[in-house]
């Protein structure tokens, strides 16, 4: 949803999405550094408007092409089912 909303995003590397910096859409970072998560934060934070707009708009671009693909609907429909 945040992707969508063109808002990167920032996750853990325990998720099954791992290519958001492939794509600029994001982050995948390992949870056993919080320092990593902070220094993300900061540097997103510090970056130009346009450099931000660029990453906006990749995330925007990544949550389309995600949503083209049945085989990633159908994988995340099954990681939510076996949450429940």
């Amino acid at each position: 949803e945040s992707l969508a909303a063109g808002t990167p995003a920032l996750i853990s590397d325990q998720t099954p999405w791992r290519d958001f910096e492939k794509y600029g859409a994001g982050w995948v970072l390992p949870l056993n550094n919080m320092n990593n998560f902070i220094d993300c934060i900061e540097s997103f934070y510090a970056a130009d408007p346009e450099e931000k707009h660029l990453k906006r708009k990749k995330a925007r671009e990544y949550a389309v092409n995600v949503n083209k693909n049945s085989i990633t609907l159908k994988a995340n429909q099954a990681l939510f089912l076996r949450a429940l």
